[in-house]
């Protein structure tokens, strides 16, 4: 083979090598071409209230109803009352790996704020709300089974209900003697949203400024029925003629931060009242209902 013909053989296998070098590198290459993240998070979304109503087919979370009265002697705090006070919602939002908690606090003025919470795909998230006024507890709900896609909104709706209240105590007691009253709460979710069901009755024999004022006796209750406590309280004689006033907290866990105090001062309800005398004058009883 001729010199020129064999520069001419070496320069097409060098062609070819580079052609083909050429097409693995760029076959290689399109291994690390970045491809577009997979979303694996979606959105929910809820739509917080002050009122009872809105306009029809508008989205909203909290779908409030009337408790169902205790007796027909009580009445519940009403959702009239609850929302005329209420100032916020509390959020916790759970599912497998996942609780998220969160706060919303109303503006003066404002009567709607909607909140996005992301969290992964999922089937069974569950959704609860607690409903305030400072430091008092008002009301909750819960809706579970809820649906999560990958770049999905998903609105979710929570019936609500308020916690209602009843004491049944003596009108007049005589002076030394112990005092014993019956009380009752009923609502959404006692056994989740409160560490037991114990109660502290705090009593006094001055008026009270404040919610929580004077001595307090700790109570055990019992379970009645379906989110229905009743506790047998006991409170110790006083030692001279007077007015008791008297109020229950139950504590709420700690993820809910708020307290139920039943009647509260701070919201404008009323306290009830026992007389002690060295005379009394009958041994009836008084119901005690909420006054706002």
């Amino acid at each position: 083979m001729r010199e020129g013909e064999k520069g001419g053989l070496y320069r097409r296998w060098l062609l070819s090598g580079l052609v083909i070098a050429s097409v693995i590198f760029t076959a290689g290459c399109g291994l690390f071409v970045p491809r577009p993240p997979v979303d694996t998070h979606g959105k929910i979304v809820l739509v917080l209230t002050r009122t009872a109503n809105t306009e029809p087919g508008r989205l909203r979370t909290t779908v409030w109803s009337e408790l169902e009265q205790l007796s027909e002697s009580s009445w519940p705090r009403s959702v009239a009352d609850v929302l005329r006070v209420l100032k916020g919602y509390r959020i916790r939002v759970q599912g497998v790996g996942v609780d998220v908690m969160k706060e919303v606090i109303f503006e003066e003025g404002e009567t709607e704020v909607t909140v996005e919470i992301n969290v992964p795909v999922g089937n069974d998230y569950s959704v609860t709300l607690v409903a305030f006024s400072g430091e008092n507890l008002l009301g909750a709900g819960k809706t579970t089974g809820v649906s999560v896609r990958a770049g999905e909104t998903t609105y979710v709706e929570v019936s609500m209900q308020p916690y209602q209240y009843h004491f049944e105590a003596p009108a007049q007691v005589q002076v030394g003697a112990t005092i014993n009253i019956v009380y009752e709460i009923k609502g959404p979710l006692l056994s989740e949203i409160f560490v037991a069901i114990t109660t502290r009755t705090y009593y006094f024999m001055s008026t009270p400024s404040s919610d929580a004022f004077g001595y307090h006796r700790i109570t055990t209750g019992t379970v009645v029925g379906s989110n229905h406590w009743k506790f047998h309280i006991t409170l110790p004689g006083q030692a001279h003629e007077g007015t008791l006033y008297y109020q229950c907290i139950t504590h709420a866990q700690e993820w809910v931060r708020y307290v139920l105090i039943t009647p509260s001062i701070k919201l404008g309800e009323i306290l009830p009242t026992i007389q002690i005398t060295n005379n009394p004058t009958g041994s009836g009883k008084i119901i005690i209902k909420p006054v706002w």
